[in-house]
């Protein structure tokens, strides 16, 4: 049987990148102190590896010396003498942007969790998200489910990527949880190789809230959209993670709200990504356009949807393209898809609190 095709990701290293082999990779991470490195079974994963960058300066998710041999695939951290689960959360084409980021200016905003009584049983956590003084973007609400500080933190991240339109910029999420950094930064691979256990094989703690923003900020690797998770010192008078921080304790004054189920979020979020994608490259081989999403290396839609792009023709065939989900919401609202010039802005939310999440292409 055929080797399953691995992924090397480099983030910090003599020339980072993605290689094809371990061999490949070792040159690059060998020696190299304080490199950065990690094995995943998709090409997707391993770019957002690379290109999710943080300002911590802990210690690196996998520190490659001499002593280091073939056998050495992944980081020190996610080091495990069983067999490696195959994982398949995260089945993507491969796909670049050819938008240069200077042409958008980069947004940053702040997130943050406050719980009072946390780890207690009548603990009561609200979240926060700060984009400046009164901006209509602000939120402040009440964490659903179990009320503790890692889960309030990790949800304010959360609502920021299903509130924020996708975007040519890049987003810089800042945020004084070094816990939410590390599962993205350090664990995430390693937890997927694992089954979702801990090199204890212990349950991963929020295993499916992870695995939820983890599809949340796939979604925007593979429009080529660069999302930074930079931490920064809380309750330094730094004036966003000030505001992250009152919006979050104004958060656990509101009323009790229900647990999500995360699993189905993510699992509907990303067919409606697909769906997405796929609408999109229906409507430009229509138009014979390259537009801004191009597929590298990937395998074609469906057969049902090349036969569509082979006997479909312009306005008719537009008009059968339809997608808007609600992730969260009570049903799917259909629409046209934008006809036109080459789409130049995504957008992928709602800037207010809700638990709804929209999918469209615009024409901005």
């Amino acid at each position: 049987m055929a080797s399953k095709v691995k992924f090397y990701a480099v983030r910090v290293g003599r020339v980072p990148g993605i290689y094809g082999t371990w061999d490949e990779c070792s040159i690059q991470v060998k020696g190299f102190p304080g490199a950065k490195f990690q094995k995943f079974l998709s090409k997707a994963e391993a770019e957002a590896f690379v290109t999710m960058a943080n300002s911590s300066k802990q210690a690196s998710a996998s520190e490659a010396n001499d002593k280091s041999d073939s056998k050495q695939e992944s980081s020190e951290s996610f080091k495990s003498k069983g067999k490696k689960r195959t994982h398949d959360e995260f089945k993507a084409c491969d796909l670049i942007s050819e938008i240069n980021d200077s042409v958008v200016d980069p947004q940053v905003v702040y997130s943050d969790g406050a719980c009072k009584g946390n780890g207690k049983s009548n603990g009561v956590a609200g979240i926060g998200v700060w984009w400046g003084e009164g901006d209509p973007r602000n939120l402040a609400e009440r964490c659903p489910g179990g009320q503790t500080n890692n889960r309030a933190e990790l949800i304010a991240i959360a609502r920021v990527l299903e509130t924020t339109p996708f975007r040519r910029g890049r987003l810089t999420i800042k945020t004084d949880s070094r816990y939410s950094i590390d599962c993205f930064d350090k664990w995430l691979g390693g937890w997927q190789n694992n089954g979702w256990l801990t090199a204890e094989k212990k349950a991963v703690k929020n295993a499916e809230l992870i695995r939820y923003i983890a599809a949340l900020l796939e979604a925007r690797v593979r429009i080529g959209q660069k999302v930074f998770l930079e931490y920064v010192r809380g309750h330094v008078g730094i004036q966003g993670n000030e505001g992250a921080d009152r919006l979050a304790n104004m958060g656990c004054t509101m009323s009790e709200v229900e647990e999500r189920d995360w699993e189905s979020l993510r699992q509907d979020y990303m067919a409606k990504v697909e769906d997405l994608i796929a609408a999109r490259k229906l409507q430009l081989a229509q138009k014979d356009q390259r537009g801004i999403i191009e597929v590298v290396g990937a395998k074609e839609a469906s057969e049902d949807l090349q036969k569509e792009i082979e006997t479909e023709e312009g306005t008719e065939a537009s008009n059968k393209v339809r997608r808007v989900g609600e992730v969260a919401g009570a049903g799917v609202k259909d629409s046209p898809v934008v006809r036109g010039q080459a789409t130049r802005t995504y957008s992928a939310g709602i800037a207010k609190p809700s638990d709804e999440v929209f999918l469209r292409f615009t024409s901005e």
